[in-house]
């Protein structure tokens, strides 16, 4: 997962991030994976060539999703409506955040339905 792609999917609004996953797809916990996945296929290297304030937003929204995760915080991920959870305006402020910090501009997103497989009906 491309990290611009994920940051910039995190500062969406909800009724875009619902419009990125395929139905009855957990979106929150999804956008969680693919911003993990995102900071560990980045190489330290990499890393080392951001500016302070770009680390610094994205320590920042890291360690948000980090402090949410694990057991007792299903409904911030699971639920149907996870995405109006409170932390999840945080959340989005901080991904708004990286976004300034790398001069990212925000562009519209494709959904990544091709990532997901779809069984026939049983």
């Amino acid at each position: 997962m491309n990290l611009k792609w994920i940051i910039t999917a995190l500062a969406a609004n909800r009724a875009i991030q619902h419009s990125l996953y395929p139905q009855n797809i957990p979106v929150a916990e999804e956008l969680a994976l693919d911003f993990e996945s995102a900071m560990t296929a980045i190489s330290h290297e990499s890393k080392s060539s951001w500016s302070t304030d770009q680390q610094a937003a994205i320590i920042a929204l890291d360690q948000k999703m980090a402090m949410l995760s694990g057991t007792g915080h299903d409904d911030i991920w699971l639920d149907e409506h996870a995405l109006t959870h409170p932390e999840w305006d945080v959340i989005r402020s901080l991904a708004r955040n990286a976004l300034i910090a790398f001069e990212w501009q925000y562009t519209v997103l494709m959904p990544v339905d091709s990532l997901y497989v779809n069984l026939p009906d049983e």
